[in-house]
């Protein structure tokens, strides 16, 4: 697996001529993936920790701001804008943030002031347009004039028009709400239209449900369809748990475990992507046994299509064993329409397997479940297991009623050493697509996510392949 190397090959300073109340400057930033993208499908996210400040001049270091919402990122052959997202470091200090009375949301365009490597340092995400590109981003740097406010908190800077009102920003096509967590839910919207709420709190261990494809169809449920004793009330849609943590049950809600919900230090949406972090501590009888970070980025959908990653991050707080067992970290119960057994769909993974019988308890990177909602469509739900997590390809519990998810312990114990930060990662991807194409488009997403799509886009990292010009 090997991250992608961006290649940063020409930098481009332009004067902005005919402004009248302020001096700014265009910065064009030439990129090339040295390793090409394998899929043409809207499909494969990068994400690119930038350092916008490094393309800087030197006689612009310090001097000015770097206007965020000027970005701009489009394909250098087609013209054709890419939707990206940006968001500085700093919009995670939501602390500080809120000790100053400060909210930065959709309505504001921020500047950064030019120079300073952790106000100008961020990740930029976006979708290629095809799997060989190269893209040109611009920004604008603005060096003196009244189309700046004071800054309100760190160099952070609001851009005024003429008429000292705020500029606007990007379109944010997705979106969290409500921002606090008073309601044990969470809601994620794309363009208006719900596509998950999130439910946290109350001895929940936290699950998403609904979860909707791109066409506002659920494909998922809570609960077994078949089910007179209710023993599988603990299915529900996306969830997450454990079945023998240290012999402490946290798959079952009734079981001795608890997964209690402690804050969201990051709640945002965006033009791209809406992201969900989360801090929870596994707890029995009081004793807290792990501390997790968990992050679920929900990306913007395409016609087809739409991408969740999911990530756990577990920290003992000493030396633990996840005891042999079939349930853990995470599974999702399938729409009833969508099960094998009764609804008519299907389950297929990584190595070919069509049924309950070849899939249940195989090691595979991926596991699908797939069904008509739609006549002449297929909807449906994979998981992706991340090429760096422990037992990479994991075995999964699937079974014919539309239950499945990553077995991490089904073979043998898994050990975790106390303080020591034991990471998860997978990525969803609901689908609504051709009959005869479905299977197409999860394979070409997971070849997406086995080739790990980040790096790092700064001069610094090809100094002797830049150039810059001034025009």
């Amino acid at each position: 697996m090997f991250g992608i190397t961006p290649v940063v090959t020409d930098i481009r300073v332009k004067k902005m001529r005919g402004m009248r109340i302020m001096d700014k400057r265009q910065i064009s930033v030439q990129l090339e993936l040295e390793r090409p993208v394998k899929t043409d499908r809207w499909v494969v996210p990068i994400r690119l920790t930038v350092n916008l400040s490094s393309f800087l001049p030197d006689e612009l270091t310090g001097t000015g701001v770097i206007d965020l919402g000027s970005i701009a990122l489009c394909e250098k052959k087609s013209g054709k804008n890419v939707p990206y997202q940006f968001f500085p470091e700093q919009q995670e200090l939501g602390a500080r943030r809120k000790a100053q009375g400060i909210s930065i949301g959709p309505a504001a365009r921020i500047c950064c002031r030019a120079g300073v490597p952790f106000d100008s340092r961020g990740e930029l995400v976006f979708f290629p347009l095809a799997a060989r590109s190269v893209y040109l981003l611009t920004f604008d740097v603005i060096c003196s004039g009244q189309a700046l406010q004071s800054p309100y908190f760190n160099y952070h800077y609001l851009v005024l028009d003429e008429s000292s009102r705020p500029l606007p920003a990007p379109v944010w096509h997705m979106e969290v709400s409500p921002l606090s967590s008073r309601d044990g839910e969470l809601h994620v919207w794309q363009e208006g239209k719900l596509v998950a709420t999130y439910h946290f709190g109350d001895g929940k261990q936290g699950y998403l449900y609904p979860l909707r494809t791109v066409d506002g169809r659920n494909v998922v449920s809570i609960g077994r369809s078949a089910d007179p004793t209710d023993s599988h009330r603990h299915h529900k849609g996306l969830w997450f748990g454990c079945r023998d943590v240290n012999g402490v049950n946290f798959w079952e809600e009734d079981g001795r475990g608890v997964i209690r919900h402690k804050n969201f230090p990051l709640l945002k949406g965006g033009p791209l992507t809406a992201e969900i972090r989360e801090e929870l501590e596994w707890i029995q009888e009081e004793e807290v046994l792990l501390q997790e970070r968990r992050s679920l980025t929900f990306y913007r959908g395409d016609e087809s299509s739409r991408l969740v990653d999911v990530e756990m991050r577990l920290v003992p707080t000493k030396d633990t064993v996840i005891g042999r067992n079939l349930f853990g970290f995470m599974a999702m119960r399938g729409n009833p329409a969508l099960e094998p057994l009764s609804g008519g769909g299907c389950l297929i993974n990584g190595n070919g397997g069509i049924s309950e019988e070849e899939i249940l308890w195989k090691h595979s990177p991926w596991c699908c479940l797939a069904g008509i909602l739609v006549s002449g469509c297929k909807h449906g739900f994979a998981i992706f297991d991340h090429p760096g997590n422990p037992g990479y390809p994991v075995a999964w519990q699937a079974r014919d009623d539309g239950f499945f998810g990553p077995a991490l312990a089904c073979d043998k114990e898994v050990f975790m050493a106390k303080d020591q930060e034991f990471c998860l990662r997978y990525r969803i991807l609901l689908f609504q697509e051709a009959e005869d194409r479905f299977e197409a488009l999860v394979k070409d997403t997971w070849e997406g996510y086995r080739n790990d799509t980040t790096g790092v886009w700064s001069k610094n990292h090809a100094e002797e392949q830049t150039g810059r010009k001034e025009e």
